[in-house]
């Protein structure tokens, strides 16, 4: 079975606990990385300073909940960088307004999903997540990466 890195951008500890558990229990080989800040994310997406070497993450889990526009933000910054844009972007807010999920996906999200507060329920949307993005679509390969296709 095929590993899969993903990236977990969360500023809340518990949550990042919450949804390592989660992902624990999912079938699929799964390395979770996390970021707890924009700037993180960036460094570990392009690879520099301590991130060198990393495998470019197969999706990309997005809840800076202090911040939604850095959130937004970040989403805009991946979608503009050439070997970036193509990974799939899974927003998860506990704000479920239709407003703000519109800003979400006007700037480029895959995917906008309600926050989980419990194990039950994030290990469930964990493993729908698993069976969508990692088994039933094709996502691009590691060195689709390397140049833009656009």
């Amino acid at each position: 079975m095929k590993a899969h890195d993903i990236l977990l951008v969360e500023d809340n500890q518990k949550d990042l606990l919450l949804a390592r558990e989660a992902i624990n229990s999912c079938q699929n080989n799964i390395n979770l990385h996390a970021a707890h800040t924009i700037q993180q994310a960036l460094d570990f997406l392009e690879k520099k300073g301590p991130y060198r070497g990393v495998k470019t993450p197969s999706l990309i889990l997005l809840n800076l909940e202090r911040s939604t526009t850095g959130s937004l933000e970040l989403l805009r910054m991946i979608r503009r960088r050439p070997k970036l844009r193509y990974i799939p972007v899974i927003v998860m807010s506990d704000q479920t307004h239709w407003e703000e999920s519109k800003r979400f996906f006007a700037s480029g999200a895959n995917s906008y999903l309600p926050k989980p507060n419990d194990f039950e329920s994030f290990s469930k949307i964990m493993q729908w997540m698993e069976m969508f993005w990692l088994e039933a679509c094709v996502l691009p390969a590691q060195n689709y990466f390397a140049v833009d296709a656009a």
